[in-house]
């Protein structure tokens, strides 16, 4: 019983999962074709409740999750490795609205922690083959002879939302420590083929993020309305186990905004964003080459043929206006392949 000003409610659920990769190496290339085969397979079970508590002008949400999986490897040569590990993860939000404030129509803060366990895929684990996405032959972290570890993460989030009229903002900060933070790392004399490896470390992620719009103008003819969007964000990452050095692959800060009009039939959108060069990178055990920096503008524009019909649509899109170079860092593939130039794409969309 939380008084009759309180409201309690949550969901309970459970989920399964079977993952089954097959996989067909080529040990001898041709003439003389000889392949190996093999599986690499996972069961996967979790429990997990999310509850929402409200009194007043404070809001309470609680999650909890367990998750159990089952990781296999076999081959036909007759390997067969098994791994079982279990998780237990929880979170806690806590939201005060502050209500009209100044001049503010609304304010709300929030405050959320967290402690979360992730186990390692099958994947991560058992690894042996060549992605083609990745342009990278995969290892898994246990094929070194030591299990991957459960990766744990300590968390701690503060953001706030307002209004104020025609205007809207919000903020959020975090900070993140992992334990056994797994990920894919370069590895250096390997192989003929650039390889890399699922490893672990200790690492810390921090960062900012915001948002803010504004209704330009709503025209009383019913000509439509015009918002312009901002947004951006940038995030940190650090191994710890390696001085405090950059973890690799890590994105670059961010800015932008979107002009967006809108009718009854008809919507229009200009979007630019400028993209930070990224000049922390990791430098062990392969240095990781920096990426500069560009401004990406993209414009669309959708028509509904039929009135008072959302459900078939024409769009037009046009992006990187400017055909500007630009390298996403986050990927592994952005020393060879940049992002598409400039690009027209049109599409007819109906649901039913």
């Amino acid at each position: 019983y939380f008084g009759e000003d309180s409201d309690w409610s949550g969901v309970f659920g459970a989920q399964f999962n079977d993952d089954d990769l097959a996989i067909e190496r080529v040990v001898v290339p041709p003439p003389t074709l000889f392949t190996e085969q093999s599986r690499i397979e996972s069961e996967n079970l979790g429990l997990f409740s999310l509850n929402h508590w409200e009194h007043g002008q404070w809001r309470l949400k609680a999650g909890l999750r367990y998750d159990a999986r089952e990781a296999r490897y076999s081959d036909e040569f007759g390997s067969d490795v098994r791994a079982n590990d279990q998780s237990f993860s929880q979170s806690l939000s806590l939201t005060f609205d502050w209500g009209e404030v100044g001049e503010w129509d609304l304010l709300e803060t929030s405050l959320s922690v967290s402690n979360t366990q992730r186990l390692p895929t099958a994947i991560e684990r058992y690894a042996f083959y060549n992605s083609a996405a990745l342009g990278r032959f995969l290892i898994g972290g246990d094929l070194d002879g030591e299990e991957l570890e459960r990766e744990t993460s300590e968390g701690l989030e503060f953001s706030a939302r307002g209004s104020r009229g025609i205007f809207s903002t919000q903020l959020s900060a975090f900070y993140y420590r992992l334990n056994n933070f797994i990920y894919l790392e370069d590895q250096r004399g390997v192989s003929f083929v650039p390889t890399a490896q699922y490893v672990q470390t200790g690492a810390d992620f921090y960062g900012l993020e915001g948002s803010a719009s504004w209704l330009l103008y709503d025209d009383p003819n019913g000509l439509g309305t015009l918002d312009l969007g901002l947004v951006g964000d940038v995030i940190r990452g650090r191994n710890l186990d390696v001085g405090s050095e950059p973890l690799p692959r890590m994105p670059a800060a961010r800015l932008g905004f979107e002009l967006t009009w809108q009718s009854e039939r008809w919507t229009g959108s200009l979007e630019t964003r400028y993209v930070f060069a990224q000049k922390r990178t990791a430098p062990f055990p392969t240095a990781e080459l920096p990426t500069d920096d560009y401004l990406m503008v993209n414009a669309a524009v959708t028509w509904l043929p039929v009135e008072d019909w959302e459900n078939l649509s024409w769009s037009l899109k046009l992006n990187n206006l400017l055909d500007v170079e630009a390298r996403n860092h986050t990927s592994f593939r952005k020393d060879s392949n940049p992002l598409a130039g400039f690009g027209i794409s049109t599409e007819v969309k109906w649901v039913f």
